[in-house]
């Protein structure tokens, strides 16, 4: 009685394990069905919203662009180099109509060529590169910053090594001596206005050349300026961080042009304190600066 019963028992398992099988071979071959009638995803199409072209029409020359960035409103920024010159144009990003456009051509109208661009956080566009000097064969560091809005130049800065040799933004000296290398490496931005910006720098090594990384870093908003009449003439006052030199610049406009009036070291205290006895009688206008 046991042995049959143990037997059922055995023979109902089987067909309840054959059950379960051929139940979830059906499911996997109605899954596999199913799948075959879903009809596959339509392609996705990409439409030319706008092209625009920038040729130089005076002298038909090369033009290269490096880098192009977007900025928060969806406009586009683009920089490169044009008959040796460092181009910067901006365009409405919903039809490409050219908003404003900045042309440098170094201080003695020598070559000037674009190494990296950027936007920050307050829809400011900085751009650096590398410019010939007055000399037209040694070259510089160069950065300018503009206002993404009209493209008016904020500030612009060069740096000139002590080896009086060559300096140039970018990776490394010999991609940067390529204009046409694309190299959109040597900037970064920071807050509060700070922007970094390496390169190569010839140094002094005898007979030889070589070169050293050249890291500089600007800061804006520098502590507040007080200015003050006294009998001596106005009186300039700001803190800044000890050992630190500061150029104490005025300007008949706020849009300048600058003049250094003095370059001050912040003493042990931070505190700085300035007379200008000569003052114009119009009105003027200061600013400090870390030169």
């Amino acid at each position: 009685m046991k042995k049959t019963t143990l037997l059922v028992a055995l023979t109902t398992l089987v067909c309840n394990l054959n059950a379960a099988r051929r139940a979830c071979l059906w499911a996997a071959l109605g899954l596999l069905a199913a799948l075959a009638c879903v009809s596959p995803p339509a392609q996705a199409t990409a439409t030319e919203a706008w092209v625009h072209r920038y040729s130089n029409v005076l002298s038909n020359s090369n033009d290269q662009a490096v880098q192009v960035v977007r900025n928060a409103a969806g406009d586009i920024v683009v920089t490169g180099n044009s008959e040796g010159d460092m181009l910067t144009i901006k365009y409405s990003g919903a039809d490409g109509t050219v908003i404003w456009q900045q042309r440098y051509n170094g201080p003695a109208n020598s070559s000037a060529y674009a190494s990296a661009m950027a936007v920050d956080g307050s829809d400011y566009v900085v751009v650096t590169g590398w410019s010939d000097g007055s000399g037209g064969s040694l070259s510089d560091y160069y950065t300018a910053k503009y206002p993404t809005a009209d493209g008016a130049l904020l500030w612009e800065k060069r740096y000139h090594g002590p080896a009086n040799g060559d300096d140039r933004v970018g990776p490394d000296y010999f991609r940067a001596i390529d204009p046409t290398s694309g190299s959109s490496q040597g900037l970064a931005m920071g807050p509060n206005g700070m922007v970094a910006i390496t390169g190569s720098s010839e140094c002094d090594f005898g007979s030889g050349t070589a070169y050293d990384y050249a890291t500089i870093v600007y800061r804006e908003n520098l502590p507040p300026v007080s200015v003050t009449l006294v009998p001596a003439g106005i009186r300039l006052r700001f803190s800044g961080i000890p050992g630190h030199s500061y150029s104490i610049e005025r300007a008949a406009a706020i849009t300048g042009p600058w003049s250094t009036l003095a370059t001050p070291i912040a003493p042990l205290s931070g505190l700085i304190e300035y007379v200008n006895t000569n003052w114009p009688v119009a009105a003027s206008f200061y600013r400090t600066a870390q030169p």
